[in-house]
């Protein structure tokens, strides 16, 4: 048996802790097929053409977007759980495809998928167009509250890229001031912290804009506040603003922060951006999200001389298998054996577990280059797999 193949079978029996998950309610499982699977998955955004169900939209999935990472992964994924005992083809479509609707006659399929194939012990939840939500179970599911609808509550008709406003879940007033505001946004994380059972606090700006945030004083962030004509730099300037309160807050609560890096607008979105708030927050843990994938040097760089950055490996595997084996190498080099996490970040059952299969995978690989290149042992590999996998969740986030 190779390295590899010992280690994957080692992997595939350890039980792990996924740092970040989008995955849907239960309602939202009914009527599913494996059109609707794959329309729910990255693949979609690829794919964009993938708008109906038929032969020129399935062969377009099976010759032109197969090779794809995310494709690759979803489609061992669905062989494996539904075993219909051929490759996925135009001619056995129709069969995976009746497979996947008598599975979902169960209520519990998906959670089924996630308890018993992926493994999962603990699954963090960021539901960006509900913050704060355990999907009702949670005992699979705790939540990171997305915190992005704040940083566009300098106009009250405003909402996110998820459709989500501030003043959902704090109260406005005509004539409320910015210290108000602060006070209500940190108000309602304190008791979403206190009696949701909230375990982080999320921001995925890099939707919007780019990911540095000087500290600016309170008289230019006031510029904006409560109004819709506000000049961009002012934006800005309360955004900034705002980023500083919420890690204000982090420190006092002892809350790690996640931060989407990477893939979003491309405008100044990789991680090096973040090098201010890192340095001036020390107190804080920064979880950094996607190995801020393409720019992967830049998180390599911040751990290394940081030791309040998290190198979190989530959604990098699915995105470029090749690039996560090399990263995950390199960050060993540059980091330790506590600050290394992974997490599926996907919405459906199938694509979660694509995602497991990839990341079990990547570790593998890299882990048994370096055994094999005398770096350490397979006993050191395999216990750096499980930290990776599922001990440094456990004890960043206390799951």
């Amino acid at each position: 048996m190779t390295t590899q193949n010992e280690l994957l079978q080692y992997f595939a029996n350890c039980p792990i802790n996924s740092t970040h998950s989008h995955h849907l309610k239960d309602h939202e499982f009914g009527d599913i097929s494996l059109f609707k699977i794959i329309s729910r998955t990255y693949v979609n955004w690829i794919m964009n053409d993938f708008l109906e169900d038929g032969e020129a939209a399935r062969r377009k999935f099976l010759e032109k977007y197969r090779c794809n990472s995310y494709a690759t992964w979803l489609v061992r994924a669905i062989e494996d759980i539904y075993s219909v005992g051929v490759p996925l083809s135009l001619e056995s479509w129709d069969a995976y495809d009746e497979a996947i609707r008598q599975a979902y006659q169960s209520g519990e399929h998906h959670l089924d998928i996630l308890k018993n194939q992926c493994g999962y012990a603990r699954v963090i939840l960021d539901k960006y167009d509900d913050p704060g939500s355990d999907n009702g179970h949670p005992d699979l599911f705790a939540p990171t509250l997305r915190c992005d609808a704040f940083f566009n509550g300098y106009d009250p008709a405003l909402r996110s890229h998820d459709g989500v406003s501030a003043y959902d879940y704090i109260r406005f007033r005509e004539k409320m001031s910015l210290t108000e505001y602060i006070a209500e946004m940190k108000g309602y994380i304190r008791q979403c912290v206190s009696s949701g059972g909230v375990i982080a606090l999320k921001v995925g700006m890099a939707y919007e804009r780019d990911l540095h945030f000087d500290n600016r004083e309170k008289t230019l962030a006031v510029k904006a506040f409560l109004n819709p004509q506000a000049a961009a730099e002012d934006v800005r300037a309360f955004q900034d603003y705002v980023m500083h309160k919420l890690l204000e807050l982090a420190a006092e609560l002892g809350l790690p922060v996640q931060i989407h890096t990477g893939l979003a607008s491309l405008k100044g979105t990789n991680a090096m951006a973040l090098c201010n708030l890192i340095e001036e927050y020390p107190s804080v843990q920064f979880d950094l999200f996607h190995g801020s994938f393409p720019w992967t040097d830049d998180i390599l760089a911040l751990a290394h001389n940081f030791n309040n950055v998290y190198v979190d490996l989530c959604w990098l595997p699915i995105i470029s298998t090749t690039r996560a084996i090399a990263f995950i190498k390199e960050a060993l080099e540059v980091t330790d054996a506590e600050r290394i996490l992974w997490g599926c970040d996907t919405w459906t059952s199938e694509e979660s577990y694509g995602a497991v299969l990839a990341g079990r995978y990547c570790l593998a690989r890299a882990l048994g280059e370096l055994v094999d290149e005398g770096r350490f042992d397979m006993a050191y590999a395999k216990r750096l797999g499980v930290n990776i996998l599922y001990k440094n969740a456990k004890a960043l986030f206390d799951l």
